[in-house]
């Protein structure tokens, strides 16, 4: 075993604290589990990390884990096309959004959504247990990766998008800097059209002006965006972000701040469905969560006190059809 190899892990230890497993890459993520015996009782060994001792089963699934960091300890989570988090306040979901984002290396979108300057600041603050260094963990189209204390093993170039409707005009600026650096932009042009069709049909065209975003209506009226309203603004950013930045994976923190009515929450359905992200948003807008049950392809992840429960949504329509309120059922999780 080529112990001194960056892309050897070991992942289990025997009773002499000597490593007895290891999981090797291969080209493009995919990985093999290594051993120094023939036969290994998994009952015998002490796993340094938990999703090793599982790949036979984790090869076509999407699934993050957490260890020690934040409030969340030893949690396993799989993971859909689209993932809905609901619970209280302070119950971890955007913890979870986060991280995602440590995995894979973007501290950066933490200290935005925080106001944080010092990245410092935020790393003292990821340990549950001061003492004991956190690990993530995530398997993502059969690309393991891991972070343990900061240090990524395992590196991935898996594009991440973190979409925080609060921060909308931060968006709004990256969006037409990330249009003026194009140089074909106009080869996007029937992909953005129908785009912007898909949220209002009177909606053509758009650009930027004047350091902000115009709409061309059919009728060759031009509108700011910023004269829309948050609804449909936050619905045609997240949209141009999708097409520009075609994130792999799509994180949208508190959902419910878009401010969306009952129809436009259909709208950001029919947007999510024809990405090719993976999503994870949170939420406690029971709008939201009624609309997107319909799909037997959503995953609802149910969370209270760094405990997380997966329902699929034929398990949360029961719910409805009940008259139980899931978000309350979170919180008793």
């Amino acid at each position: 075993i080529p112990v001194d190899d960056k892309d050897v892990l070991p992942i289990a230890l025997n009773d002499n604290d000597e490593s007895s497993a290891w999981i090797y890459r291969m080209n493009k993520g995919y990985f093999i589990r290594l051993f120094d015996t023939p036969n290994i009782d998994d009952k015998d060994e002490e796993y340094i990390t938990e999703f090793p001792e599982k790949f036979e089963k984790l090869f076509n699934i999407n699934a993050i884990k957490l260890n020690n960091f934040r409030l969340f300890d030893n949690v396993s989570i799989n993971l859909g096309k689209t993932n809905v988090f609901v619970g209280d306040n302070g119950s971890g979901k955007t913890t979870v959004l986060e991280s995602v984002t440590v995995l894979l290396g973007h501290l950066d979108e933490i200290l935005d959504s925080r106001n944080v300057k010092d990245c410092n600041i935020v790393r003292t603050t990821l340990r549950q247990n001061y003492y004991k260094e956190y690990s993530i963990e995530g398997i993502f189209d059969m690309k393991y990766l891991l972070n343990l204390d900061g240090v990524r093993f395992f590196k991935q170039p898996i594009k991440v998008m973190h979409f925080i409707p609060e921060l909308l005009p931060k968006y709004e600026k990256k969006v037409i800097n990330e249009i003026n650096n194009l140089k074909n932009f106009t080869s996007m042009h029937k992909e953005v059209s129908e785009s912007l069709k898909a949220i209002d049909s009177s909606f053509e065209d758009i650009a930027p002006y004047q350091d902000q975003l115009v709409i061309e209506k059919n009728d060759k009226t031009l509108i700011r965006l910023n004269d829309l309203g948050k609804g449909l603004s936050s619905l045609i950013i997240l949209s141009l972000i999708i097409i520009l930045k075609k994130p792999e994976i799509l994180l949208i923190d508190n959902v419910d701040s878009m401010g969306l009515s009952p129809l436009r929450i259909e709208t950001l359905k029919t947007i999510l469905d024809k990405s090719n992200s993976m999503t994870l948003f949170t939420t406690q807008s029971m709008d939201i969560i009624a609309v997107f049950c319909k799909d037997d392809n959503v995953k609802f992840h149910l969370m209270s006190e760094g405990k997380i429960n997966t329902l699929n949504a034929n398990e949360v329509r029961v719910l409805f059809e009940s008259n139980e309120d899931i978000r309350l059922i979170a919180n008793e999780t």
